[in-house]
């Protein structure tokens, strides 16, 4: 089905991309503390998070929809590719929030020097305004970290009931299979 395969694909696609911000990241964040280091790389960084985390929150939502596509039986095949990019998704989003770890270390480890309010670029960021972004941040992961739990709650009640299914698919047809040689002895009779 076409939609099922574009949201395999949009999944995909998202995974890459979470992938592809987090080694962004690390490369940015190895300026930290260096000659390198300023407001406009701090601001880099915080873009490249902020937007990494919404590639992982849409990820998460195309999971749960996709996994609620293919709850039915006869699906092992779409079942397993997806259960495959749950865990491409999962090892990307572990790897984000080991970054956002040390991306919040380093700017603790690495403080920028305060300026005077004449010298500011417009304005002033202060330790309130970054624990409050830092906060916000945190919120959205655990949401985020939510989601995901959801996700795999929903994919291991869609794996038994499959499973079920399947047992129920096989009883009926050991049954029919049974009722079967039953009429089959009666006619040679």
């Amino acid at each position: 089905d076409q939609e099922e395969s574009g949201l395999f694909e949009d999944i995909s696609t998202k995974t890459q991309s979470i992938s592809s911000n987090v080694s962004a990241l690390d490369k940015l964040v190895r300026q930290i503390g260096t000659v390198h280091d300023g407001d406009a790389l701090r601001i880099r960084i915080s873009s490249l998070e902020h937007s990494t985390h919404q590639t992982a929150t849409e990820a998460a939502r195309t999971i749960k929809h996709l996994s609620g596509m293919l709850g039915g039986a006869g699906r092992k095949q779409q079942r397993l590719q997806l259960e495959r990019l749950k865990n491409e998704f999962t090892q990307g989003l572990t790897r984000f929030q080991k970054m956002q770890q040390n991306i919040r270390e380093q700017v603790s480890i690495n403080q920028l020097p305060s300026r005077k309010p004449a010298e500011s670029s417009g304005f002033q960021v202060d330790d309130e305004e970054d624990r409050l972004l830092a906060e916000e941040e945190e919120r959205r992961m655990s949401n985020l970290m939510a989601q995901q739990q959801d996700i795999e709650i929903q994919t291991e009640e869609f794996q038994e009931r499959a499973d079920r299914i399947e047992q129920l698919e096989v009883s009926f047809n050991q049954r029919k299979e049974r009722h079967g040689k039953r009429l089959s002895s009666f006619e040679v009779v």
